[in-house]
């Protein structure tokens, strides 16, 4: 009786154990757990446009820029950064310069079983002729629907990785986009499909009866229960942008690991032992 009454302490030490464990990596600040048991961390990056699609694309010094490039050079990069972080796989939407459909996009992250969707891009302007506007934005969910069976915290898991890249890209200096105000929403930009706020030409709602999201990317990503942001780094078209966060492999190569050090903030990755954070 007594050695049944060890074993019983030891399994009450064991659970305490993990209970408290639980609880602290709940509060580690600015980390959003994606499920208590996994093991590994599935990040599907997605460099923005590809083929034909060429994005916003502008020409300085008589050489055209085109954003579709610059994606996928931050998105290679990226892709390096994240695998200093134990437990990361990625998987990317596109390595060369291929022209791949939103709804493939979602469909390549699902097939890889993604936890979250980095779509990597850079701005231009609302206003097409205004080329004063610069700064970075981050496109996050607009709903706080989840499909069926979803076990995800979309809304949240979008909101915590938004809020921990723009803080990244800040520190690089890169100032908050004024382009749909958000310099007074964080940076976060969530825009609903519907008339009014989100200037879209219809009203769209999911089946819970919220707004959907304008952005397709985003919105297929929620029907498919997978949290997506869409990050926008700095403008194509405003010059000084350009030539100081996107023109040469060093300023691409910042950008990249800003937003590895913010995933990492937002989903409580931790670097591999001997692993440099590179910036330091």
């Amino acid at each position: 009786m007594k050695q049944m009454h060890s074993q019983k302490d030891y399994m009450i030490y064991v659970l305490s154990a993990a209970a408290a464990a639980l609880i602290a990596a709940a509060a580690m600040p600015g980390a959003h757990a994606l499920a208590a048991e996994e093991q590994k961390t599935v990040i599907c990056l997605d460099p923005g446009h590809g083929g034909t699609d060429e994005g916003a694309k502008t020409e300085y010094d008589g050489v055209l820029v085109m954003e579709k490039d610059i994606n996928l050079r931050i998105a290679k990069k990226l892709r390096r950064a994240l695998h200093r972080y134990e437990g990361v796989e990625t998987v990317m939407t596109r390595f060369g310069n291929k022209e791949v459909s939103i709804k493939e996009r979602i469909d390549i992250a699902g097939a890889a079983d993604a936890d979250v969707v980095i779509s990597l891009h850079n701005n231009q302007a609302h206003d097409a002729g205004d080329r004063s506007i610069n700064g970075c934005m981050v496109l996050v969910p607009v709903s706080r629907y989840s499909p069926a069976g979803c076990r995800k915290d979309i809304y949240g898991i979008g909101t915590v990785l938004g809020e921990n890249i723009i803080e990244q890209l800040q520190a690089l200096g890169i100032p908050l986009s004024t382009d749909f105000d958000t310099d007074k929403t964080g940076g976060l930009l969530r825009r609903p499909y519907n008339r009014r706020e989100g200037m879209a030409r219809k009203d769209v709602r999911y089946p819970d009866g919220s707004w959907a999201d304008y952005y397709g990317l985003i919105r297929y990503g929620v029907e498919a229960g997978l949290p997506v942001v869409i990050v926008e780094h700095a403008y194509v078209s405003n010059e000084d942008d350009l030539r100081t966060y996107l023109s040469s492999s060093d300023s691409i190569r910042k950008l990249a690991d800003a937003d590895a050090k913010g995933i990492a903030g937002a989903l409580g990755l931790k670097l591999k032992t001997g692993a440099v954070r590179q910036g330091k």
